[in-house]
């Protein structure tokens, strides 16, 4: 009788260390169950931010791409006036080297040719090295790849940018260098 009751009192600890450890191990299911919803509600709440900033960026490039053609007709309608005003000349050229109130250029011109593989090339006036006056106030644009952007001319070195450029004249000074972009 000894043994059985002492088998039943372990079969009774046992029975009471396997609830015990049953409880834990619900309590641990209950507790990750309401960790998992708290993810998926953060998850909802992160793609449906995601999904309002996607339309978002969207509605931006709509915008930018009809600037950037807003500005782009604006540019071609002043460089269409530009064209036409008696006081201003436009020339091309390469710059030689650059002082304090004058430069040397080489007078070049970039002709557009839709047979050619980038659309065009530079005819070089052989010869054609002129000294020329620049304002006090010249400006100039260099290319950064394809964008352009202003320099103060006295940062302005043409060794760094041996490009064709632009050269807007006003009373026989430059008053306006720009860096010509070619495909």
């Amino acid at each position: 009788m000894v043994v059985l009751t002492s088998c039943s009192n372990k079969a009774s600890r046992n029975e009471e260390i396997i609830t015990k450890q049953l409880e834990e191990v619900n309590s641990e299911i209950e507790r990750l169950n309401k960790e998992l919803l708290s993810f998926e509600n953060q998850l909802a709440e992160k793609t449906k931010k995601m999904v309002e900033l996607e339309e978002l960026v969207e509605s931006l490039k709509n915008y930018d791409r009809e600037s950037i053609n807003q500005l782009s007709t604006l540019v071609a309608m002043n460089e269409k006036l530009i064209k036409h005003l008696p006081e201003i000349t436009r020339k091309q050229g390469f710059i030689l080297e650059v002082k304090e109130n004058e430069m040397i250029v080489d007078y070049a011109n970039w002709e557009q040719k839709a047979d050619e593989p980038n659309g065009g090339h530079i005819v070089d006036q052989e010869g054609d090295h002129e000294k020329v006056n620049l304002h006090s106030n010249v400006e100039v644009y260099i290319l950064n790849g394809a964008t352009i952007g202003y320099k103060p001319f006295a940062e302005f070195d043409p060794t760094d940018h041996e490009g064709l450029y632009d050269l807007y004249f006003v009373n026989n000074k430059i008053v306006l260098i720009a860096e010509k972009y070619i495909p």
